[in-house]
């Protein structure tokens, strides 16, 4: 069963295949990636560091070419409440959630007419915000900045899959 699972990979060859999981005590798959070792053993890998996009232009011309969602995620140095965002987008969960969007991280710490264009581009009310955008179709999903872990995976997830 487990060399099926590997895609039909004979079982002396490891393989490596992408696919989506269900972790326990989560209600939404994450995409992650297992490797299936010669005796049909399952190995999770770690999530891999997730790469920011800093300019929107770039990032939402990637989100189109790879016709995939965006996650833009805006804070600034000054707002207490993004550390805890940071730390929870580093955790393994969140980050395999993550894998499916072209990240855009906004810093927000000056008043400039570049950063007001941003924020009024992207409708952005609040530090920290998370935005889910869909470029192609316009679909938007503001997420609570402060969720819990397990509801922010959970809502990744759904996004994507609608």
């Amino acid at each position: 069963m487990a060399a099926a699972f590997a895609c039909g990979a004979p079982a002396s060859e490891p393989s490596s295949r992408a696919f989506d999981l269900t972790l326990p005590g989560s209600a939404a798959p994450v995409p992650g990636v297992v490797e299936v070792a010669g005796d049909g053993t399952l190995t999770q890998k770690p999530p891999q560091p997730l790469s920011w996009e800093r300019d929107p232009a770039q990032a939402l011309g990637r989100a189109k070419r790879e016709k995939r969602p965006l996650l833009i995620v805006a804070c600034a140095a000054w707002a207490t409440p993004c550390v805890r965002v940071d730390t929870q987008m580093r955790q393994a969960a969140v980050v395999r959630a993550m894998g499916p969007y072209v990240a855009l991280r906004l810093e927000l710490d000056e008043d400039t007419p570049e950063i007001n264009e941003v924020v009024g581009r992207f409708d952005i009310k609040k530090i920290p915000s998370l935005i889910l955008l869909e470029p192609e179709s316009g679909r938007r999903e503001e997420l609570d900045a402060l969720a819990p872990e397990d509801v922010l995976v959970e809502t990744l997830g759904r996004f994507v899959t609608r």
